[in-house]
């Protein structure tokens, strides 16, 4: 049952399964920056509080100043940072935060340096740091650049309030962004977007419909990976729409919302580790398109098999009935790949958006046109979107060829 939150800094209260009520308030942070959660029991919500107010009377909160931060190693004041963000009233949502707790855990806290007291951090230290994750970590560019700007941000924060007085980044902070550049136009230069062929293309189409011998789909978002190939939408944008988005007089559908998964921090006991949530999205991604004749025959079929009647009915369910989450979208969509044969290169839904802009452009649209209608800007569609070199197949190897320029004339 859902809590019923008080007034702000008043705690929540919610019925106790045992009878009565279980009364949670937040007071201070502990040392890692995770916010600091008291809990009580009792038969009403006036025995609870009362059980607070002793329970807060001999508890000391956390409290960060020179002395104490001097003290804690780097991966705390991460956390602490991070702590001190989630305390602010929509300044981070939920996936930016699951990410930079990621980045904190998986690159800082797990290395040496994580280790290290924040005040015997030298620069030398933070040079080292980033060159090995650039030399052997295996992890993408954007990965590296987010740990930098973790551990950089942190120290600024804590300087700000006073908590340290100089940030090892600063000296060596021209020299990584310089270096961040340079690796980021190699691989520009170097790598090749991954878009599906023309045979890929019908590859995918037969095996997405494939029905078993009882006539049912074998797939259940196999329709909705031929729709997102014929409209380029994000999975999480895709996993958001209800029925109301769809306007069948003017053949249109308006995109505001995005769905995904963000980890439940307030989590306790048997409670789910993760929750479901929709944002609104921002800026240019939010859009109402014209659809194609194959894409409103596509959401037709889907909206039908998942029986979508009522204005607030999701366009996309899963097989309890239930709004689908993109990770699972994303997963269930790469099974298709592979029993469709195709290469181990592709993966994800992103594909299916990047191979519809590819089309898009080959059929004369401009990129401007293309990114308003993803929902992107321009110069990303033009470097991530759009594949300017071609697969072929010579005997049994696969080579990427750029191919003649073709000019569209009356286009």
């Amino acid at each position: 049952m859902a809590r019923k939150r008080s007034t702000n800094g008043s705690g929540c209260f919610r019925p106790y399964k045992y009878g009565g009520f279980e009364y949670r308030l937040q007071h201070g942070y502990k040392s890692n920056g995770n916010p600091n959660i008291l809990t009580t029991l009792g038969k009403t919500k006036t025995e609870c509080k009362e059980k607070m107010k002793k329970k807060l009377e001999g508890f000391t909160p956390f409290l960060c100043n020179f002395e104490n931060c001097s003290k804690m190693n780097l991966a705390e004041l991460c956390y602490k940072h991070l702590g001190e963000h989630l305390s602010e009233k929509d300044r981070l949502k939920a996936k930016s935060a699951d990410r930079r707790e990621s980045t904190i855990r998986n690159q800082i806290e797990k290395y040496p340096i994580g280790k290290l007291q924040v005040t015997a951090i030298t620069f030398q230290d933070i040079d080292r740091h980033i060159e090995g994750l650039i030399s052997n970590s295996g992890l993408s560019l954007s990965s590296i650049q987010k740990t930098f700007d973790v551990i950089n941000s942190s120290y600024n924060w804590a300087i700000s309030q006073q908590m340290l007085v100089t940030n090892p980044c600063n000296p060596v902070k021209d020299k990584i962004i310089h270096r961040f550049s340079s690796l980021k136009k190699k691989h520009t230069t170097d790598s090749v977007i991954i878009v599906l062929s023309d045979e890929e293309i019908e590859k995918l189409k037969s095996e997405a419909v494939k029905v078993d011998k009882n006539g049912k789909l074998v797939y259940q978002y196999g329709y909705g990976a031929l729709f997102i190939l014929a409209t380029g939408l994000r999975s999480g944008e895709y996993c958001a729409l209800r029925l109301r988005d769809w306007n069948r007089k003017t053949h249109t559908l308006l995109i505001t919302k995005t769905r995904g998964i963000s980890k439940n921090r307030n989590a306790k006991g048997d409670e789910p580790k993760y929750t479901a949530h929709e944002n609104e999205v921002k800026n240019y991604h939010a859009r109402e398109i014209v659809l194609s004749q194959e894409a409103e025959a596509l959401l037709e079929i889907i909206c039908k098999n998942n029986h979508a009647v009522n204005p607030d009915d999701y366009i996309q369910i899963n097989s309890e009935g239930n709004p689908t989450e993109p990770s699972r979208f994303g997963s269930d969509i790469s099974t298709i790949y592979r029993r469709a044969g195709l290469g181990k290169e592709i993966s994800g839904v992103h594909v299916l958006r990047r191979t519809f802009a590819t089309i898009s452009h080959e059929n004369g649209a401009s990129t401007l046109d293309i990114a308003a209608y993803l929902g992107d800007e321009e110069q990303t569609v033009i470097k991530y979107y759009i594949a300017t070199r071609k697969r072929i197949r010579v005997g049994d190897q696969t080579k990427n060829v750029v191919p003649l320029p073709v000019h569209r004339l009356g286009k």
